[in-house]
């Protein structure tokens, strides 16, 4: 216990001195992970979390629906917002699962289908959203269930920007970023 408290001040120490910084925000997730109990991924993250940018690209809303039994396959959303220059979305990746791939999703006569995007452009002040039936991160072999208020990691690889690494917030199977139920689309992905 008195090593937990000696570990708590120096945390706090160490935020007081570094926050005129702009490393504040990482310091206060840190802080919130060594100070607060239970699995960050299970406590709500800031706000800002979910709307992070990199020299002009925005990641906003990003979210995937809980997995079902023993699924070993999901799909994440989120809204891309272009800058003042166009880029491409060249990769994702994520610990929560063995790969994570942008897809398509179509229909060609009547046939829903899925395809793998190699490289999405990303129009400059434009937004490309990601959404069942659509666009999506497909996540393959993942490691452990998505369960509904966790959240995990997701980074978006650019052609021109850095990487950009939000936090997927996990919702309930039937259930998008709105909340509306959809359990009775059964043609959408």
């Amino acid at each position: 216990m008195k090593a937990l408290l000696m570990r708590n001040r120096a945390l706090r120490l160490l935020i007081g001195v570094v926050a005129a910084t702009p490393v504040v925000p990482i310091l206060a997730v840190v802080a919130d992970a060594a100070l607060s109990p239970g699995p960050i991924s299970a406590r709500a993250a800031p706000s800002w979390i979910n709307n992070v940018t990199a020299d002009g690209v925005v990641v906003e809303q990003a979210w995937a629906r809980a997995s079902a039994g023993g699924a070993t396959t999901a799909a994440a959303y989120v809204t891309l917002k272009g800058g003042s220059a166009a880029d491409r979305l060249v990769g994702v990746d994520t610990p929560a699962a063995d790969t994570a791939a942008v897809h398509e999703s179509f229909t060609d006569n009547g046939v829903m289908k899925m395809r793998p995007v190699t490289a999405l452009p990303i129009p400059a002040g434009a937004s490309v959203t990601f959404s069942p039936g659509s666009y999506h991160v497909m996540l393959t072999g993942l490691r452990r269930a998505l369960v509904a208020g966790e959240r995990f990691p997701l980074t978006f690889r650019f052609e021109h920007e850095q990487p950009i690494t939000v936090e997927v917030l996990v919702r309930a199977i039937g259930r998008d970023i709105s909340g509306t139920d959809h359990t009775g689309d059964h043609d959408r992905h």
